[in-house]
């Protein structure tokens, strides 16, 4: 069976984020047989004067043709429902942005970067507050289209900044506390939904952490910092969204092999991407005992408990070095 392509005008007010201006202004393509959309990011961008985004049908069965292959075979098509994307609703995630005092994360944030800073991250990434324990942080997934897909619960030391794992390791996801009936989850990576306000040509820096991304964005605030929120959540759906981005990699200690196999795949998605060996080759014994990521490489000669990472000036230590 022969399936045929076409922009969708069956509903002329839907509009997807364009991967090159990242206005909601791209038309995507459809199948006149079954209504289901192609990729993400095949479509016309309607600004045809300053954008001129377009990405057919063609083009994308060029770079995957093991899809056509399977799209024109002879055989009797059975349309399969896909299930929507479940999101969280906007008065629990709005509801979390408070109680900032109570937060144990934010505590460790003002202490090294003042409470000016912490504020701006804060909005930046959409920390969240959650009760679920005394303290615990939330750190909320949200897509380019401004959807909440979920949020991860966490608890951190106030003084220390690491991960309470004792009695047992505290992480948990909203949409689970909240017993949400057949939710569907599909994940994002955690900070995408800056990729909207920054400009297309600021080079992209993934890493495991959502505290890393965050610390890190203060260090080198000239790149773009998402977070995968797990070792094996770098996965190439996830970062369909980052089309003609210069992406970089940096793994935590141990997963460098891990991720820089997920070079090739990413490849055929983003302009370019590399993976970090920047910890394998300066990690010492000790650090690799403790498992370290980007963030903790920078932290590890610096009194966190005295804010130090910040100079007498307000601005981060390592801009001088």
């Amino acid at each position: 069976m022969q399936y045929s392509y076409s922009l969708d005008m069956t509903r002329p007010t839907r509009l997807f984020v364009c991967p090159n201006c990242g206005k909601r202004t791209l038309k995507r393509y459809v199948c006149r047989s079954t209504g289901n959309y192609l990729a993400n990011h095949v479509g016309r961008c309607n600004r045809e004067q300053n954008c001129a985004y377009h990405y057919a049908p063609k083009d994308f069965f060029k770079e995957n043709p093991t899809k056509q292959l399977f799209q024109n075979q002879n055989f009797e098509y059975k349309q399969v429902t896909v299930k929507e994307i479940s999101c969280i609703p906007q008065s629990v995630f709005q509801g979390s942005l408070t109680h900032y005092e109570q937060n144990n994360l934010i505590q460790f944030l003002e202490r090294l970067f003042q409470k000016a800073l912490t504020k701006k991250l804060i909005e930046r990434f959409h920390i969240g507050t959650s009760k679920h324990w005394q303290g615990a942080s939330v750190f909320w997934q949200i897509d380019e289209l401004g959807n909440v897909r979920t949020g991860k619960i966490m608890l951190y030391d106030a003084v220390t900044g690491k991960r309470v794992k004792q009695p047992y390791n505290h992480v948990n996801w909203v949409h689970t506390v909240l017993k949400l009936e057949n939710y569907h989850l599909q994940q994002c990576l955690f900070g995408l939904w800056q990729i909207n306000h920054e400009n297309k040509a600021m080079q992209v820096c993934i890493v495991e952490s959502e505290k890393t991304a965050i610390i890190m964005s203060v260090i080198e605030p000239k790149c773009i910092w998402l977070a995968t929120g797990g070792i094996h959540n770098l996965k190439a759906e996830n970062c369909q969204c980052l089309r003609y981005r210069d992406v970089v990699l940096f793994p935590d200690l141990g997963a460098y092999n891990t991720w820089k196999a997920k070079e090739n795949e990413l490849q055929k998605i983003c302009k370019s991407v590399t993976t970090s060996d920047l910890l394998e080759r300066k990690a010492t014994e000790q650090d690799r005992k403790a498992g370290f990521d980007l963030a903790d490489y920078f932290l590890k000669n610096q009194d966190v408990g005295l804010g130090l990472l910040l100079t007498e000036n307000h601005y981060p230590f390592i801009w001088d070095t």
